[in-house]
């Protein structure tokens, strides 16, 4: 008797679960969403911390992380995209390399100077070009003392 209701009960239940599995699509939409807006700030590039560095420093209109994912937020609900959660869009931030505080150590007189309206900008253009001279030759000043020998008599 039990085998005969089990035959029947099992004719009814679905052989598979349905599938569980989030649409990653959409989800894919969204993180691209969100760097493109995060590709819209403006940033500058770090000045005097590491030659080598690639890190972007956003200007000083956020002075926290959660300003900035709700001004995010604020965003994607005008223009009617879809938002990511801050985890999400924190990975995003991370991914491009950017920063929200400018570090002291990377702010120069003249960079100063020429921010608060004390400096012109041809002379502000100078000292950028010097800068950047200076950081081509650094490399080659390097080999050069590679390959110089020292000897001691």
């Amino acid at each position: 008797m039990v085998y005969e209701w089990m035959k029947d009960v099992s004719v009814d239940v679905p052989n598979k679960t349905p599938d569980k599995r989030r649409n990653t699509q959409r989800t894919d939409n969204k993180v691209i969403a969100a760097k493109e807006f995060l590709g819209k700030l403006p940033n500058l590039p770090s000045h005097y911390c590491r030659a080598t560095s690639n890190k972007k420093y956003l200007e000083p209109i956020f002075t926290t992380f959660a300003d900035l994912y709700r001004v995010y937020k604020q965003y994607c609900t005008t223009e009617g995209v879809g938002i990511v959660c801050k985890k999400a869009f924190k990975s995003c931030f991370d991914d491009l390399n950017l920063s929200l505080s400018r570090p002291k150590k990377d702010q120069c007189d003249i960079c100063c100077g020429f921010e608060a309206g004390n400096i012109s900008e041809i002379d502000y253009n100078n000292h950028i070009n010097l800068k950047n001279e200076a950081r081509m030759k650094i490399p080659m000043t390097k080999h050069e003392l590679k390959m110089t020998i020292v000897l001691k008599s």
